[in-house]
């Protein structure tokens, strides 16, 4: 049987981390980009990653001085956010009750691109990680080129390295999140994302793809929504097929299946291979939780063998949807 492909780098306790050579954590790096990718990290990535583990190293030696519970924390390298098509933090530290994402910048400036960067991801796992819902989800900024140096922005703390240890300290004691558990995590919504997405999908006027009034989409909605009954019902797989002239409203049957489909556990998802249609209707709905990209899709599910959550699937476009040896190319 195909081994699962693992969706980050490296991770371990901090008792680990210390105690695992430099080399074996570069290496681990090396390879996951290599299977995320198909090719090898460049010179500039390695460089970076040396950087990041040697300063983690003294960061992390000098917190678990003053206290050893620290020791326990988890820390992950280059998570893949579920769905996202391969984005990644650069290092994920799990303490008690905290997630902490740390993105570092050879830079002396702090820049609005990395604030919103990093704001995004802290925004993504809290809203739309399984595992870090419970969690308060905190960005911080590591420019690694200054010294003393700790400002505030929007929200997200930029700070030294030299700086990081005596940060973490300030951290609570408690249970730390099982790191297996919180791996294994994945895209689920908030309930309040899903019912705002539904109110807006409701009562919100979308684009030109919502006004399309071709008489048999509401007809085809109605039919697939008897076949996805009957398959629950009888506990089968099915897969139908919609087809019709350009600007028939094929999307439009799939986005509104979709929206009538889910539930508060969000069981339903409309992919496409369009990214303009992906960002246009993401944009429109305010968020992504009923329209993914299926490229990111692929990576999540079809490159790692995790099964899906949801258990409606529409292919928008599904001609982009080729066998499973042109999908993993």
């Amino acid at each position: 049987m195909e081994k699962e492909r693992r969706t980050y780098g490296w991770a371990g306790t901090l008792k680990s981390f210390l105690e695992t050579p430099k080399s074996v954590v570069e290496e681990h790096l090396i390879n996951h980009i290599s299977s995320l990718f198909g090719h090898g990290a460049s010179s500039l990535q390695i460089s970076a990653w040396e950087e990041e583990i040697e300063l983690l190293r003294v960061s992390f030696r000098d917190l678990t001085i003053s206290r050893q519970d620290a020791l326990d924390w988890s820390v992950v390298f280059e998570y893949e956010l579920p769905l996202e098509g391969g984005r990644r933090p650069d290092v994920i530290v799990l303490t008690p009750d905290n997630l902490i994402v740390l993105e570092f910048k050879q830079d002396e400036n702090l820049t609005r691109a990395a604030v919103e960067q990093v704001a995004a991801y802290c925004r993504d796992l809290a809203e739309y990680h399984s595992e870090s819902h419970d969690l308060k989800v905190s960005p911080v900024i590591i420019p690694t080129r200054t010294k003393d140096v700790r400002v505030n922005s929007e929200n997200v703390i930029a700070i030294s390295p030299n700086l990081l240890a005596s940060e973490l300290d300030k951290l609570p004691t408690g249970a730390v999140p099982n790191l297996d558990g919180w791996l294994s995590g994945v895209y689920a919504p908030l309930p309040t994302l899903i019912a705002a997405a539904k109110m807006i999908f409701n009562n919100e006027r979308l684009p030109a793809i919502k006004r399309a009034e071709s008489l048999g989409v509401w007809d085809a909605v109605k039919k697939l929504r008897e076949i996805t009954l009957e398959a629950k019902n009888r506990n089968l797989r099915a897969m139908a097929f919609v087809s019709g002239v350009p600007g028939a409203g094929k999307t439009l049957v799939g986005l509104q299946f979709v929206h009538e489909e889910s539930a508060e556990d969000i069981n339903s998802v409309f992919l496409s291979g369009n990214g303009p249609l992906v960002d246009v209707l993401s944009g429109a709905l305010k968020s992504t939780v009923f329209v993914k990209d299926l490229h990111g899709f692929i990576k999540s599910h079809g490159m790692t063998l995790k099964i899906p959550k949801q258990h409606v699937i529409v292919f928008d476009e599904a001609q982009r949807a080729w066998d499973s040896g042109h999908m993993l190319n």
